[in-house]
């Protein structure tokens, strides 16, 4: 008798664990799995300079692109690709993913984001400005460094103060009356821990003191 059968090549499967993309200066956590392999038979590789791959356990990796992309509107694509440990060979096809730099945060005080109405009080009380990263999957935390605050004088001239840090604890408010605006601007931030060189944060908040 005579009997016909096909050889069909293994499909890979890479996929990232929280989104279709990978961000830099974050770990990206990503599973793989190909029919006819147990995972620990896989290696994960990258073919983009600079990325780091860290296997967590059979399976699941970490993918670490720890400089951020230059380029305001930079598009950057990874391939990721399997390899069997054994022979070296390529498992699959390789898979394309979009890198893109975590999106900057906004500056809130007492837990709002942009402009608001408070007694001098108020915002005497508040620790300070925080950086809030909204509607982000990952667990991310960063820090204001730095910012210019302006606010009227005695005269009426507008005077405009540089500071470090985001507490308020060097920062008297007391002097400010009904009707009167503090303008907070000039942010620079950084992912909170890390050393590297503040960014820009382009935002304004305008507190209005009723």
């Amino acid at each position: 008798f005579t009997q016909e059968y096909r050889v069909d090549a293994p499909m890979s499967v890479i996929s990232p664990d929280k989104m279709n993309v990978i961000y830099t200066q974050v770990p990206n956590p990503v599973s793989i799995s190909v029919p006819g392999y147990s995972s620990d038979e896989l290696n994960l590789y990258s073919d983009f300079s600079g990325c780091n791959i860290k296997r967590v356990k059979n399976g699941s990796y970490e993918i670490n692109i720890p400089k951020r992309q230059k380029g305001k509107n930079s598009r950057k694509i990874m391939n990721l690709f399997i390899k069997d440990k054994k022979t070296g060979k390529l498992v699959g096809k390789k898979i394309e993913f979009r890198i893109k730099n975590v999106p900057p945060p906004k500056p809130s005080i007492r837990k709002v984001i942009g402009n608001q109405s408070l007694t001098a009080p108020e915002l005497g009380s508040a620790a300070g400005i925080r950086a809030k990263l909204e509607n982000f999957d990952f667990d991310l935390k960063f820090e204001i460094t730095s910012f210019n605050y302006s606010y009227p004088s005695n005269t009426g001239a507008s005077i405009t103060q540089e500071y470090e840090g985001w507490r308020f604890k060097d920062i008297s408010f007391n002097g400010l009356k009904s009707g009167q605006k503090v303008i907070f601007d000039n942010f620079k931030y950084r992912i909170k821990g890390s050393k590297d060189s503040p960014l820009t944060m382009y935002e304004t908040i305008v507190i209005t003191i009723l």
